[in-house]
């Protein structure tokens, strides 16, 4: 019986380390991907949050409305690049409730886009979606 168990055991060398990378492997990295992706979407909605706030700031300090839609485009590329992503064409929306640049109107910046996860790219992307709505001061006396 001793020699059966002895047997046994000497066939069963080895196999807990290919155990562990068949299980490394088929876990953790998954888990790690997933990491990254959440990682990488939280970064994207922050880039999100932070242009539309800038943007809204910028487009209420200008002197004209065409101007206002320079600075906002501005500032919104500048705030994803701080993140390293960059503002696509179509993502940045302004709107006013009554004439733009108004003392006591409302600017309304919406950014959405669509944020891909990495690795595999445009195939799986996740949609965000930021608005601000920004008061222009009532004490304003640049703009008639």
């Amino acid at each position: 019986m001793e020699r059966l168990t002895q047997g046994r055991c000497s066939r069963d060398d080895g196999s807990v380390v290919l155990e562990f990378v068949v299980i490394a492997m088929g876990v953790l990295v998954p888990l790690l991907y997933i990491a990254l992706a959440v990682m990488h979407t939280t970064g994207a909605a922050m880039a999100t949050s932070q242009a539309a706030r800038s943007a809204a700031r910028a487009f209420s300090v200008a002197s004209s409305p065409a101007q206002g839609l320079v600075l906002a485009r501005a500032a919104a590329r500048l705030a994803f690049a701080d993140h390293g992503l960059t503002l696509p064409a179509d993502a940045l929306h302004l709107s006013c409730s009554r004439e733009c640049l108004a003392p006591g109107s409302r600017v309304s910046v919406d950014i959405d886009w669509r944020a891909p996860l990495p690795v595999v790219g445009r195939a799986v992307a996740i949609p965000l979606h930021s608005r601000q709505d920004l008061q222009i001061d009532d004490m304003r006396g640049d703009v008639a």
